[in-house]
């Protein structure tokens, strides 16, 4: 079997995962106190990945990575069967939990497996590609979500998106390439690996920048999507509607973007920097625009720069060692999920003394100072 297909397959899953998402949180809605449900949905999703993503790391170099991502869809499969044989709120966020696990160590090993799984000269092309089918995935599965679940039920989508895991699974079962890890290594070892994944980091400039630059990039991401729903309500009444199409623009950038990712020819780290960068003027602009047109065309180039970051990020990440690759994808995780939980905390008591355009400036400012001292850090060290 053809291993470019397992990308169209992981974009199916991603697709589920995003009519999973809106289905649960309209069905705990349902009960009795769904707003303290819901905080407790997304913070046990997030809490999962956080507490995974070092061990996730550690799996991926101790272990065959495909069979952790076979173990891992499973594992999803069932946590997500699980709501529609018990439909409790307190299911629905131990199902969160468990996914944010499962997630995390199939992330990791994936990502890892990418330099290993296609050829290597393909790599930047293939992260392109996944970036266009999971732009894809939440532009569709964001938008016609809502009128599945209301016109079949949440259970439809539900089934639906454990029937994608379970694909996922039965496809690399089918799939070979040396997945097996390089080393063989002792039980007692967990710890060590842990301190050798950060000091490779420590001693590598442009891997500790790149997982910083993973904590900085998820903070400022808090500040527009905590934002996002209150500039909508700014500019028309029809908020709801808007804010569904302000992320539909930002799908759509990011899924033009990729076509060209693979056919530029760029050194790598910097383009990275100047995408970044860009980033952070683009989406500053669009909360100090006036009218849809201007922030809907913001977005959708916010969403063009944000495929190449997360492109350019991804392929410098992979050139990791391939004996090590696993805990430096961990510990880029664990710092990704960390942003996103300070920025979630961080964000409204800013916007508690300022208001939602200087909210964003503050924060986005921050992050390009962040990158700008990054930048000289790696050229210092350099020379």
């Amino acid at each position: 079997m053809n291993k470019q297909f397992f990308l169209y397959i992981n974009g199916l899953s991603d697709f589920g995962s995003r009519m999973h998402f809106i289905a649960v949180t309209a069905l705990l809605f349902t009960f009795p106190d769904s707003e303290r449900w819901l905080m407790l949905f997304l913070l046990a999703r997030q809490v999962g990945g956080i507490l995974s993503s070092l061990f996730a790391g550690v799996l991926a170099d101790r272990f065959d990575r495909r069979r952790l991502m076979i173990a891992s869809d499973m594992t999803c499969g069932i946590a997500v069967l699980v709501i529609l044989l018990v439909p409790h709120p307190g299911i629905v966020v131990l199902s969160a939990f468990v996914l944010g696990v499962t997630y995390s160590v199939f992330d990791v090993s994936f990502q890892a497996s990418i330099p290993k799984m296609f050829e290597q000269d393909t790599v930047l092309s293939t992260n392109a590609r996944l970036v266009r089918f999971s732009s894809l995935a939440g532009l569709i599965g964001f938008a016609v979500s809502g009128f599945v679940s209301d016109a079949l039920g949440y259970q439809w989508i539900i089934l639906f998106d454990a029937g994608t895991f379970f694909l996922s699974a039965a496809v690399l079962s089918a799939l070979r390439w040396d997945s097996r890890p390089e080393h063989q290594r002792a039980a007692a070892q967990v710890m060590q690996e842990m301190r050798d994944g950060f000091r490779y980091i420590r001693q590598a400039p442009v891997f500790l920048l790149l997982t910083l630059t993973s904590f900085f990039y998820s903070l400022g991401g808090t500040s527009w999507n905590y934002g996002l729903p209150f500039l909508s309500q700014t500019l028309t009444e029809h908020a709801s509607i808007y804010h569904g199409l302000m992320w539909a623009m930002i799908g759509s950038g990011s899924f033009m973007g990729s076509f060209f990712l693979s056919k530029l020819r760029l050194p790598l780290l910097p383009a990275l920097y100047t995408s970044m960068l860009l980033f952070a003027g683009v989406i500053t602009a669009v909360f100090f625009s006036v009218g849809i047109v201007a922030v809907f065309g913001g977005l959708f180039l916010a969403g063009l720069v944000d495929a190449a970051t997360q492109t350019f990020h991804r392929t410098l990440m992979q050139q990791a060692d391939n004996s090590i690759r696993g805990r430096v994808l961990g510990v880029q995780s664990l710092l990704n999920r960390a942003g996103y939980l300070c920025g979630f905390l961080c964000v409204p008591l800013i916007l508690g003394w300022t208001k939602l355009s200087g909210m964003v400036l503050i924060i986005q400012g921050g992050i390009g100072v962040a990158i700008l001292a990054g930048a000289g850090f790696v050229i210092w060290k350099r020379n």
